[in-house]
């Protein structure tokens, strides 16, 4: 179909699409504003490319893992301070999609003060500049700023949350003393005592 026709099937769920649709550059296809927006609309990148870059196939390839795909973590350990950090596939969509609507914040805030009017110039910026702002640079340690970090292995993933169990066990070991001395000393009743070492040791 042309692009000046009123309908054209949609690749991707073979439906007719109006005129509220977008081309596929690769495969010369449609995708209809609902499969868009199921698969993230224009901010979407698959394999390196925007969306509209890809073919039906790998598009409907996606569309059928994208929780899985979304929910994909990154795992990551600063050289630095020795923190470890983690990130998804969601976040990082997350992150392009504010960066194109800074982008437009900032096009419009371009324009007002184009066309004279500085107010509304000023509000586009400060809301380019707000969006930015929450923009996560995951390339840097979230704890120090260093970009001395290193993808960690399941091993190593496994030796960081050893850790936090351990230090929970401790802690909820010190607690649970403390609470042994409240009894002994008669500040609690033994039922006060018995309902805190449940909370505390998760039974």
């Amino acid at each position: 179909m042309g692009f000046f026709s009123l309908s054209a099937t949609c690749g991707i769920c073979g439906n007719t699409c109006g005129l509220n649709r977008f081309r596929l550059k690769k495969s010369d296809s449609w995708i209809c504003a609902s499969c868009m927006s199921k698969a993230g609309g224009m901010a979407t990148v698959l394999n390196g490319k925007p969306l509209v870059n890809n073919t039906v196939e790998e598009i409907k390839s996606y569309l059928a893992k994208k929780d899985e795909v979304l929910q994909k973590e990154y795992r990551k350990k600063c050289n630095v301070c020795g923190k470890v950090f983690c990130y998804t596939n969601a976040d990082l969509e997350k992150n392009l999609k504010k960066a194109k609507e800074a982008t437009g914040a900032a096009g419009m805030a371009l324009l007002q003060s184009l066309a004279g009017t500085t107010m509304t110039a000023s509000s586009e910026m400060n809301r380019s500049d707000n969006l930015s702002a929450q923009i996560k640079d995951y390339s840097k340690c979230p704890f120090c700023n260093s970009t001395d970090i290193h993808d960690i292995t399941e091993e190593e993933w496994e030796k960081e949350q050893a850790k936090i169990n351990g230090s929970s066990t401790v802690s909820a070991a010190d607690e649970l003393k403390k609470f042994k001395e409240l009894l002994d000393t008669g500040v609690i009743t033994q039922e006060e005592f018995d309902a805190k070492k449940k909370q505390l040791l998760g039974l």
